[in-house]
């Protein structure tokens, strides 16, 4: 990789992060032994972390170090590395991902240069035993409820580029004249989510979101890192996406669908379904150390009580926090002239 100070590489790599420093140090490996010719800058956004050893790790890769005087949450961090970035390309990366194949970026810039119409690309995967992609996904939203799902394939199957609905940004590159022109994150987002509405209002632009092989990550998903009440806020985020992007804005049609889902879960709707075992492990995993809650299809009573009691609550936490659910982007970094000189 050819890391440097031009005015304007061509790649800017944006990892926001919170504490991590062994995540961070993995990463940030996978990223300088890259096969990458172009031009690239690494940024850390740091949330106001409590481990100083963030910063140290940063500047052994010749990273560029921006820290957060008080945690403002994901979105806010991304839209603060766009700021102080200057690639034409950005790649939006998490601490805790790891790249799997040492031509991931170039893949990436490749897929861009060959489509006029990619609007992202990344994408995640599940590994065997040999480190090797096993099945690799990308993210497909409901737009009717602001649920997302993850498109497990075979990696045998991505001979191709595969369209999505969103990448998340744990691994997701974009050009900067998309950022700019859809300003940045909304970072009003509590937690998670802000990537799917990204996603969302890149593919309203006529876009095409893409997953690729060779361009995926191991996400490791680090338990370490992460701030508390993740399911209440990760129902705000699904709130906030609905009353922002659908038609209607009444709680009750949430409500029936978390209600329908639940009594899915329950009734044991998907017990007759072969899982491989690697996705319902990953699946576990991701509950547990992001949702941190039990596995959602063995729900009792009281959970399914909890579930219905915070999702109530999230919904009256976005109606007391209504900000900018009609305008497109960034609420508290300006982005319009954004991007050094």
């Amino acid at each position: 990789m050819v890391l440097n100070s031009d005015p304007r590489p061509e790649l800017s790599i944006i990892i926001p992060v919170y504490n991590r420093t062994g995540s961070l140090t993995r990463c940030l490996h996978s990223v300088v032994t890259q096969k990458c010719s172009a031009g690239t800058e690494i940024l850390i956004i740091d949330d106001a972390s409590t481990d100083t050893g963030v910063k140290e790790v940063a500047q052994q890769c010749q990273a560029e170090y921006v820290r957060v005087r008080k945690a403002r949450g994901s979105a806010f961090c991304k839209n603060l590395g766009v700021a102080a970035s200057r690639g034409e390309y950005l790649l939006f990366l998490d601490s805790d991902a790891e790249f799997i194949d040492s031509n991931a970026l170039s893949a990436m810039l490749n897929l861009f240069s060959d489509d006029t119409l990619c609007g992202e690309g990344g994408g995640e995967a599940i590994v065997d035993s040999e480190q090797r992609a096993k099945y690799i996904f990308g993210r497909i939203l409901d737009e009717a409820t602001g649920r997302s799902s993850i498109d497990y394939k075979s990696a045998e199957e991505y001979q191709e580029p595969i369209e999505v609905d969103y990448i998340p940004t744990s691994n997701c590159m974009v050009r900067r004249d998309v950022v700019l022109r859809l300003n940045g994150f909304d970072d009003a987002y509590p937690h998670l989510g802000e990537d799917m509405d990204f996603g969302y209002r890149v593919k309203r632009l006529g876009l095409k979101n893409y997953v690729l092989r060779e361009s995926v990550v191991l996400h490791h998903f680090a338990p370490d890192g992460r701030r508390a009440d993740q399911l209440s806020k990760g129902y705000r985020t699904q709130v906030r996406f609905f009353m922002r992007h659908c038609n209607s804005s009444t709680l009750r049609f949430l409500l029936k669908q978390e209600a329908e889902i639940r009594s899915s879960q329950k009734a044991g709707a998907k017990a007759s379904v072969h899982v491989d075992p690697a996705i319902a492990e990953f699946e576990d995993h991701y509950m547990t150390a992001i949702i941190k809650t039990g596995a959602s299809g063995s729900l009792t009573h009281s959970e399914d009580i909890h579930y219905s009691k915070t999702f109530i609550q999230a919904f009256l936490w976005c109606e007391l926090h209504r900000l900018g659910l009609r305008q497109q982007g960034s609420h508290w970094v300006g982005l319009s002239a954004a991007g050094r000189s």
